[in-house]
């Protein structure tokens, strides 16, 4: 068998099959090239950019025959004044290429030889490549723009290889993305129903066919989710810790907190020991260490001191804790956690 493991864009470009699927992609081939991506999820990016090559080459010389292309490869190669001999390429796309470099005239040429010929303005149409996970184990898959994608068992990712003005995937089933930063192409996943916008954060999709709830729960950074019938401006923005759900059927999204908050990556070090500390600067500790945002009243709580150590325990507990001190209580509303009680004296 070929050893695609190997393979570099290069190889791909020379490869007769693989353009032919580019251009012509049919059932067998495209099951032929996903079972190659799944096996090698490290070829992603080479084949990704073979795409966009052939892509860019289709787009300039559209519905050009074979024959035509021998013909500008031997005019070609009379224009051509460097000494060394020049390389026959196996395929029309590398005398394409080299068409790009040469005088205006002999594109002249080739528009009065196929009168019908346009240069497209759209590059060639999008190609997924499917990755599944019927294993037991966390799958890793890793994308040329840097990205990983954690895909747990039964669950299938698809994604559009090109990565161009936008990331795009497709999930079903459930996965941790850690997207690698670039506002210039925003990260999207789409699943059932709901669209998940990033630039550069890490989160948990969890979107199962036969679930009626999609949600959403991010880790690191912010992440805009929406539906996909509608526009970014009506969906909600999440920060770490908070969790979006979706309900299929309603079309409903509301936002909550994650069940168990994690500390965020800057504060995984921090001590959480207090002596005679006032209450509100206990909550704003907490605040920073969790990013999320604590509601309280800044004169009720203000007289409230605490001495107590809060390293062990979940965000949750440590809240119990001094909640039973003071006699306050807490609740989640929105994604955030809002205190209320009498106070001190």
């Amino acid at each position: 068998m070929v050893p695609y493991a190997d393979y570099t864009p290069d190889d791909f470009l020379n490869d007769d099959a693989f353009i032919r699927w580019v251009r012509t992609p049919d059932e067998d081939s495209d099951r032929f090239w996903q079972f190659i991506a799944a096996e090698h999820p490290h070829l992603v990016p080479a084949m990704s950019q073979a795409r966009e090559r052939i892509g860019e080459l289709a787009a300039f010389l559209p519905g050009v025959g074979k024959t035509d292309v021998e013909d500008v490869w031997t005019r070609l190669q009379e224009q051509t004044q460097e000494a060394r001999p020049v390389r026959r390429l196996p395929t029309a796309w590398w005398a394409a290429a080299c068409l790009l470099l040469v005088a205006g005239s002999l594109t002249t040429w080739l528009v009065s030889r196929t009168p019908a010929m346009r240069v497209a303005s759209e590059p060639a149409g999008i190609s997924l490549v499917e990755v599944r996970n019927d294993g037991s184990a966390e799958r890793i898959v890793s994308l040329g723009d840097g990205s990983t994608i954690r895909l747990a068992p039964q669950s299938t990712v698809r994604i559009d290889t090109a990565f161009r003005e936008r990331r795009n995937v497709y999930l079903s089933g459930e996965a941790f993305f850690e997207v690698a930063r670039d506002p210039k192409r925003p990260f999207l996943v789409h699943t059932n129903g709901l669209i998940t916008k990033v630039l550069g954060t890490s989160f948990r999709v969890t979107a199962y066919d036969k679930d009626a709830r999609v949600t959403v729960q991010v880790r690191t950074g912010k992440v805009a989710v929406y539906p996909s019938r509608t526009t970014e401006n009506a969906g909600l923005l999440l920060t770490p810790n908070q969790q979006a759900y979706f309900l299929r059927k309603e079309s409903q999204l509301g936002r909550g907190l994650v069940d168990n908050p994690k500390l965020l990556p800057e504060a995984v070090k921090d001590r959480f020991a207090f002596e005679d500390t006032p209450m509100p600067d206990i909550f704003r500790a907490l605040e920073k260490a969790y990013g999320i945002r604590i509601v309280f009243d800044e004169e009720v709580f203000g007289k409230c001191r605490m001495t107590t150590t809060l390293d062990e325990g979940m965000l949750f507990e440590k809240l119990n804790v001094i909640c039973t001190v003071s006699g306050a209580s807490y609740q989640s509303v929105d994604g955030e956690i809002v205190i209320t009680g009498r106070g001190c004296d």
